[in-house]
């Protein structure tokens, strides 16, 4: 054995020798009777299996990479480079790659299979089922390196592009309509996505692929799932384009309780998503008209606790029932996401920060409304009133709701072509101000206060107190109140010119943003839980409880929805469709963007 090891090095001139006269049989027969020949290397680190790659001998590579190799994550890194499928495949399924801890030569640490094969455009090395689900979390998993890693940042952003450039392609493959519907609707592996019509869109927006969302193959399909049954709005006459509109506007609160008492089967325009949204503008209107009429109708400014008449009392019922019906919905969206993206779009923080103001004003109500059962006057003058009366708490903040409510009236109008991109810009830019803002205020008051500049003086005099020296004092504060314009003054300038900068790219790319918006709503109005706008959600949500409330407790766990009960989520199973898709496009060269 000892005879065997010191021979090694010979016989690792020997392999290399055999790799470059390609003679398989003797270096399988070398490789059989001393395995670990296999770990020699050459003086520039190159293993047989790379050196063999190297020179594209796939015969001695196919030989080699049966047997775990040494190395072996630079071997599997080389192959993708080289471009050798059946060899990285190979060396692979013979050694877990998570679990080799050993430290690349060639490559860096940072690197694993998947992003450096979408970084040299080998996309055929992706074998998974769903290729562009995986391209989408791997884009989405390079953000966070790049945040996490910033001397490595450009890398990550080159590499995230190439992953994004992935499904861009696989959409460039497709021939029809169809098809690229097909890849939308894959639903294996989405387990927080098998609520939305089409998962992948869902996904993709999860992931933030504006690129994707952007490009016109992709519009076309969501702008055609948008629009459902009214595809044919620029054909159909005035008539039919007035009753559409009439149906979901003045006749809504008839016809959604039709759709959800006949569950579905009555009023099926309400499967639209476009539809769903211009009910939703309706009933945001009502809304507001509730609140101004509420707040302005016959006001009576000494009165403490509820309303005194019964036009403000079903006002309030109704501003209460549809907060209510908001509320609902967005706990169940939420919930779904797992609430990992309550940041991730402006409307869903604010209507947080909405709801909870209401909640807060809702419980002063009723606290104002039980302290009144205990006192005989309801009407006094506010000078007389206890500043802590819950009256004025209610007050207060139900006012600071109503005016947060008018403000989403910028949610709808961001859909517009005209007003949308300048929504969406501004959105930006005031996000830009606001990271300004919260650097010089930092800068400001994060400093040293000059009150606490330590003052080194001696006890002189009679009493020999320490004295207050008045020059010395004076001239501290002088240099440290210098020092601080100067340094705020200095930032100020950066922020500005950091807020014009970010203008400008914002400016660059607001077609890019307002389309990742726009698949936003649409994927919002494209789910089960806002078939209906509030508040007659809320009876939905009381008609489908029940039969959802059985069905769990009979053990079926499988995409249950509390919101319809009947066979809505249910996806066709196209998983063998998709996957020949797939790889038909897969054994094909794919054309990347550039």
């Amino acid at each position: 054995m000892a005879r065997i090891l010191a021979s090694v090095p010979t016989l690792g001139t020997d392999m290399f020798y055999l790799v470059d006269h390609d003679n398989v049989q003797q270096i399988r027969t070398l490789i059989t009777s001393v395995p670990m020949v296999l770990e020699v290397e050459t003086f520039t680190n190159l293993t047989p299996i790379m050196y063999a790659m190297l020179k594209n001998k796939k015969k001695i590579v196919n030989i080699m990479a049966g047997r775990s190799p040494s190395r072996f994550r630079d071997s599997v890194l080389l192959g993708i480079y080289m471009g050798d499928v059946s060899a990285v495949s190979t060396i692979i399924r013979s050694g877990v790659f998570e679990k080799t801890h050993e430290t690349a030569l060639f490559y860096g640490n940072y690197l694993t299979p998947l992003m450096y094969a979408c970084n040299c455009n080998h996309y055929e090395m992706d074998r998974v089922l769903d290729p562009v689900r995986r391209a989408f979390k791997l884009a989405k998993s390079l953000e966070r390196c790049k945040n996490n890693d910033p001397i490595n940042a450009d890398l990550y952003e080159k590499m995230a592009q190439h992953a994004g450039q992935l499904a861009i392609a696989f959409l460039n493959c497709c021939e029809t309509d169809d098809e690229v519907s097909l890849i939308f609707k894959q639903t294996d592996g989405l387990s927080s996505d098998v609520y939305a019509d089409l998962p992948c869109i869902r996904l993709a927006v999860d992931t933030k692929q504006k690129e994707f969302l952007s490009d016109p193959i992709c519009l076309k399909i969501i702008k055609k799932h948008w629009m459902g049954g009214w595809n044919d709005w620029s054909i159909v006459s005035k008539e039919i384009k007035t009753y559409r509109i009439l149906y979901h506007t003045l006749l809504y609160p008839l016809t959604s309780v039709l759709y959800v008492l006949s569950n579905g089967d009555l009023g099926s325009s309400y499967d639209y998503p476009v539809a769903r949204f211009v009910s939703f503008v309706t009933s945001y209107l009502m809304f507001l008209l509730c609140l101004l009429v509420f707040t302005q109708h016959q006001e009576a400014r000494n009165l403490r606790g509820p309303p005194d008449t019964t036009i403000k009392t079903f006002l309030l019922y109704y501003i209460w029932s549809y907060i209510g019906g908001m509320c609902v919905v967005l706990w169940t969206d939420m919930n779904r996401r797992r609430w990992r993206n309550l940041f991730g779009a402006w409307w869903r923080w604010f209507d947080f920060v909405q709801m909870m103001t209401y909640g807060l004003a809702y419980w002063a109500f009723h606290l104002s409304e039980a302290l009144m059962e205990f006192q005989d006057e309801p009407y006094v003058h506010r000078i007389h009133w206890d500043p802590r009366h819950p009256t004025l708490v209610f007050e207060i903040l139900f006012t600071c709701a109503a005016i947060m409510s008018s403000w989403r009236i910028f949610y709808f109008l961001q859909l517009q072509r005209t007003l949308g991109p300048l929504v969406v810009t501004l959105m930006l830019i005031l996000f830009s101000m606001l990271r300004a803002m919260k650097y010089l205020y930092w800068a400001w008051y994060g400093y040293l206060d000059p009150e606490r500049l330590e003052e080194i003086l001696g006890k002189h005099g009679e009493r020999a107190g320490t004295m207050f020296h008045l020059s010395l004092h004076s001239l501290g504060e002088l240099f440290c109140a210098t020092y601080y314009v100067v340094l705020v003054v200095s930032l100020l300038n950066v922020m500005i010119s950091m807020m014009a900068s970010s203008a400008g790219t914002i400016l660059k790319r607001r077609h890019l943003e307002w389309n990742y918006v726009r698949c936003q709503v649409w994927c919002e109005f494209s789910e089960d839980i806002r078939a209906v706008p509030p508040p007659i959600c809320l009876l939905q949500l009381a008609v489908n409880m029940p039969t959802w409330f059985c069905r769990r407790l009979c053990g079926s766990y499988g995409k249950l929805s509390m919101w319809q009960f009947q066979a809505k989520l249910k996806h066709l199973r196209v998983h063998s469709s998709i996957e020949t898709l797939l790889h038909l496009m897969l054994s094909y060269p794919i054309p990347l963007l550039t």
